[in-house]
């Protein structure tokens, strides 16, 4: 299993119900590929102040490593990504962190 972990800094004049949106859009890409397993997503709620002005965070689980190449190669994947949410991001691909691990 993978998980994909990316943390965003969106625009601050975007709603919760903005982003929400833009983030259920990624969400329905699990009726598409079968090795997505599992879509969470939230607003930073940390009381430690570390989020280095990072506001939002997903999470997707995928069955194996193949599953989520074939999610980052899915058009839908990158229109989403670079119609909607590259837009609302405060800098663009700057204000993104991408990191993806293993487990059992």
């Amino acid at each position: 299993m993978i998980n994909h972990i990316v943390i965003l800094q969106f625009k601050p004049q975007h709603s919760e119900a903005d982003i929400e949106a833009a983030l259920n859009q990624l969400s329905n890409l699990k009726n598409e590929i079968p090795s997505m397993k599992g879509f969470t997503f939230g607003k930073n709620l940390s009381p430690e102040q570390l989020n280095k002005g990072y506001t939002h965070a997903f999470v997707m689980t995928f069955e194996h490593a193949e599953g989520r190449d074939a999610y980052l190669a899915h058009a839908e994947h990158q229109r989403i990504a670079s119609e909607v949410l590259l837009p609302m991001l405060e800098e663009g691909l700057d204000s993104v962190v991408v990191l993806d691990y293993e487990f059992a």
